[in-house]
């Protein structure tokens, strides 16, 4: 079997009336004298097969004689010496991945040079290729020939041809792990999940980008410009650092649409919600650090997330928002945090021209509070003292504690009692004045805002307290005066604030199957309001047994639920020193179910 180059050169030799000079043929393909004499020697042995000698003629060249030109010819036609659809498809491929590769046009002097073909048999080669492809063609214009189409669809006739396309190295410092590791950041961006097929399409598309950009003469469809598919294109384009025109990200959103890679407007929006919330949680952090506060940066970004995406489909449905009920008192006790929220969302458009509110400041407000830690290595002991060593203390215990995983509460006591326990400790904290301590003793509000943790973190880090800081009694003080009305009303007022933002921070939380209406969840907030005192108070309910078998029932059949709902009871009977009876949880599950439903 002859080659391409062989085939040519004896339809040469039958063609020619004239002998072929050796010189002529290593001209006409640029290759040396001893590779032309090596194609010459498999044409005589090809032709000595059929009986035909190729003979030469000293000075003049090699020839066929007359009489033995047909012969060759039909043995030509019939594929004796090879497949002509086979050398011409070889010549398609070069002159496509030639053309491709070039971005431009070129003569037809030039292709045959870079080929190693005649113009005829190109001239040929590119008729067949037009009347084989509808939507692509070589065309000739004043400046040779070149590629016309859409530029989207030549590049993927051009990944028929992949395997020599490899050879060609990439314009830019880059290989096809740098691309495979941009594609899997991009599907990680865009929650976009792949099969490998297509992982290696796109890969291979990338490839052949590179190749060919900044071609010219080529058209695109702007329609793709308007796809969910384009933001990922402009994405992936962006990590690659390719010029990020129109054509290229239409070219590519087609190429992902036309080999079903699709991505969906959930996608989209997961990323946009991304992007606004790292700046919202940039900010947040950039103020904490001058503050010397600590957040869990993970947690944070998935509560704003899920909170936000929430709000967005509610503006986006014209739903009605209600107003945080806790508003007023998380401007008032968590001051600090309402501020690092208000400055991190400044000037942020969530949807539209929509700016978050008052309210919904309020709401992130309480997830930087919820995901402050600290990272101080030491443990101290600690006695916590308020006026009764009840309901105040114990919650002021959980708050030191979710805040200093380094302090140990070593006893929580009244201020009557605690000179008894003071050996145990290093530090006392109380929200009353303590007569007679040896121990330094931290003053803070039943709350424990901002300033509290600031004048904890104080002592933590330097042993010492402010000049005002322990507080004595006077001389005449009573003693009594501790257990004022208006302490047990700001005690009472502190468990019900901490109840209701547990409660808010689990409804809001929950998954689509038990999401509540607005109404709902302020009428569960104001049940939970008014049953604080009776749990208190331990009032009785009657049927207590039908109401534990109801409650088994509801635990059955909502595991999900009764999870957090377990949860939660858990930390209101810790900060009250109560059992909550099954009725009163019963409660819960019945606001819920019921407004899901």
């Amino acid at each position: 079997m002859l080659n391409r180059r062989e085939l040519e050169m004896l339809k040469n030799l039958i063609s020619s009336n004239e002998p072929i000079d050796i010189t002529e043929f290593m001209e006409k393909y640029d290759k040396s004298e001893r590779t032309i004499r090596y194609n010459i020697d498999h044409i005589r042995e090809s032709l000595l097969e059929i009986s035909v000698d190729l003979k030469v003629k000293n000075g003049q060249g090699y020839y066929i004689n007359f009489d033995q030109k047909q012969y060759c010819i039909n043995h030509l036609n019939n594929g004796y010496f090879g497949s002509v659809e086979k050398i011409y498809r070889d010549i398609v491929e070069d002159l496509y991945i030639t053309l491709f590769l070039h971005k431009d046009s070129m003569s037809l002097d030039m292709l045959s040079y870079e080929i190693g073909s005649s113009k005829s048999v190109l001239s040929k080669a590119i008729k067949a290729f037009n009347e084989s492809n509808f939507n692509l063609q070589m065309q000739s214009n004043q400046k040779g020939i070149c590629l016309i189409g859409d530029e989207c669809d030549i590049r993927n006739k051009a990944l028929l041809y992949m395997n020599e396309l490899l050879n060609h190295p990439l314009p830019e410092i880059k290989d096809m792990e740098d691309i495979a590791d941009s594609v899997k950041q991009s599907n990680a961006q865009f929650e976009v999940w792949m099969d490998q097929v297509s992982f290696e399409k796109i890969v291979d598309y990338i490839y052949v980008s590179l190749l060919r950009s900044q071609a010219t003469g080529t058209s695109y469809d702007n329609e793709y410009l308007q796809t969910f598919e384009a933001s990922y294109a402009k994405y992936l384009l962006n990590q690659l650092d390719i010029l990020q025109d129109e054509r290229e990200i239409a070219c590519f959103s087609k190429f992902l649409i036309n080999n079903h890679i699709v991505i969906s407007k959930d996608s989209i929006q997961k990323k946009e919600m991304k992007e606004i919330v790292s700046q919202i949680v940039d900010r947040i952090l950039e103020r904490c650090m001058k503050d010397d506060i600590k957040i869990d940066k993970k947690n944070l970004e998935n509560d704003l997330i899920n909170h936000l995406a929430h709000l967005v489909e509610c503006l986006k449905y014209e739903i009605a928002l209600p107003d945080n009920p806790m508003l007023f008192d998380i401007k008032a006790n968590y001051r600090h945090f309402y501020e690092i929220a208000k400055q991190a969302t400044d000037g942020i458009k969530l949807y539209k021209d929509y700016e978050l509110s008052d309210s919904e400041v309020s709401y992130i407000a309480i997830y930087i509070y919820k995901n402050l830690i600290v990272a101080e290595e030491s443990t101290h002991k600690v006695l916590v003292v308020c006026s009764t060593g009840k309901g105040i203390s114990n919650f002021l215990a959980t708050k030191i504690k979710d805040y200093f995983s380094n302090i140990e509460i070593v006893g929580i006591e009244s201020a009557y009692h605690v000179l008894q326990y003071e050996n145990d400790a290093e530090l006392i904290i109380s929200t009353v004045p303590i007569k007679d301590s040896k121990l330094p003793i931290l003053q803070v509000s039943p709350v424990f805002d901002a300033d509290d943790i600031q004048k904890v973190r104080k002592w933590l880090k330097y042993k010492r307290l402010d000049g005002n800081s322990k507080i004595l009694l006077d001389d005449g003080m009573n003693l009594t005066m501790i257990r004022a009305s208006k302490d047990e009303i700001i005690e009472v007022a502190t468990l019900q604030q901490k109840i209701i933002l547990d409660l808010i921070d689990i409804l809001m939380n929950f998954n689509d199957s038990y999401k509540v209406p607005s109404d709902v969840m302020v009428a569960l907030l104001l049940h939970v309001n008014m049953a604080i005192p009776r749990w208190i108070t331990n009032q009785k309910i009657s049927d207590e047994q039908g109401n534990q078998e109801l409650l088994n029932t509801n635990i059955k059949e909502n595991p999900e639920l009764s999870k957090a709902l377990d949860q939660y009871f858990e930390r209101i009977e810790t900060m009250l020193g109560v059992t909550l009876p099954a009725s009163e949880k019963n409660a819960f599950y019945l606001y819920i179910l019921t407004g899901a439903k």
